[in-house]
């Protein structure tokens, strides 16, 4: 995982407004990488945009008994509570140039890897996206 996170990373351009923070292990994980890849991308992309005025970006990975977790938290502008049922829903999105499918891509691609993605948000604060990769190494 640590690998992926690193690759994803490198192939972006990140404002340098923005402070990262790797708290990453060295965990292996039976997974589609070019799929865990574009989860990755996606959601890091999605922490980066609210952060308008810079702000910090922790990437963390960590493994318990049956899983691999890992989290991208920002300290944006966080997620109103009002969208927050509709944020995995094919063709919706707060953004002026948005299409609407990286969010909903990514739950069925996290589904089809038997895994998991959720979110916590505090608004005004920032968000925190966590995915669960089932550990089948």
């Amino acid at each position: 995982m640590k690998r992926l996170v690193e690759s994803t990373l490198s192939r972006m351009s990140l404002p340098s407004e923005i402070e990262i923070e790797k708290l990453l292990r060295e965990d292996r994980a039976m997974l589609d990488s070019a799929l865990i890849t574009r989860v990755l991308n996606n959601i890091i992309i999605n922490a980066v945009q609210p952060m308008l005025r810079g702000g910090r970006l922790t990437l963390a990975t960590r493994r318990n008994e049956d899983s691999i977790l890992f989290s991208v938290s920002d300290t944006g502008v966080g997620i109103s509570e009002d969208v927050r049922h509709k944020l995995f829903t094919p063709l919706f999105t707060t953004k002026s140039k948005g299409q609407g499918f990286g969010l909903a891509v990514c739950k069925r691609i996290m589904e089809a890897h038997g895994g998991e993605i959720s979110f916590e948000s505090e608004v005004g604060t920032g968000t925190i996206f966590s995915i669960k990769i089932p550990n089948k190494s």
